[in-house]
């Protein structure tokens, strides 16, 4: 195209414009240029909707997909197998309401054998209560055996360490290690606090 002369190109348009006359019946040409219109005035109005995206918007999208890709970089070089898998999780909807529902989530699993009498779940159901939990919005459920009194303090001390649910997060005690089941964020802040868990729930029997 750089190297056609303007009358090249004119002739060019004047040929694409004779083929439209051609297929297009003249009655209908008023509206077809007119859905032109209405098709541009629309672009442009997309265009600057696009532009008025506020920067810290932007900014806040960017920063929670590095911290989550942090927090699973971290959590690899500390020793966790991690894996996205589908778990139920709580979906909040009017008020404190919530029902259940299978959703992805990240499964960090500590993959070293630790010490326990019983395999439970601590599991993330806001605004329920667990008698021995100190903290509304978790609950214990035991599939195995019975927890022992030191588990259930460590528990108790983690639950009041997170405060109410504001997030997906919940833990698990099977076949003698340790599983969180949540949505990665916080970045390395969060791979020290998934750490500082797993050391006190090991040196709980």
């Amino acid at each position: 195209m750089s190297g056609q002369s303007n009358e090249e190109i004119q002739k060019q348009a004047d040929e694409v414009v004779k083929q439209i006359r051609e297929f297009v019946p003249p009655e209908m040409l008023g509206f077809l240029i007119a859905g032109l219109m209405v098709l541009g005035f629309i672009g442009i109005i997309w265009f600057f909707h696009r532009m008025r995206t506020p920067v810290s918007h932007v900014k806040t999208k960017m920063s929670f997909k590095r911290n989550r890709s942090r927090a699973r970089e971290g959590a690899i070089a500390a020793g966790f197998v991690v894996e996205d898998i589908e778990r139920e999780t709580p979906e909040f909807h009017k008020g404190t309401a919530y029902v259940l529902a299978r959703e992805t989530c990240a499964h960090y699993h500590w993959p070293e054998n630790v010490k326990s009498k019983a395999e439970w779940e601590l599991l993330c159901r806001p605004e329920e209560y667990a008698p021995g939990l100190g903290q509304r919005g978790w609950v214990i459920q035991t599939n195995q055996g019975r927890m022992s009194p030191e588990i259930l303090s460590t528990l108790n001390s983690i639950t009041r360490s997170l405060g109410p649910p504001l997030q997906f997060f919940e833990i698990e005690m099977r076949d003698s290690q340790i599983h969180f089941y949540w949505q990665e964020h916080g970045g390395d802040e969060a791979v020290d606090m998934l750490t500082t868990f797993t050391e006190m729930l090991k040196r709980a029997p």
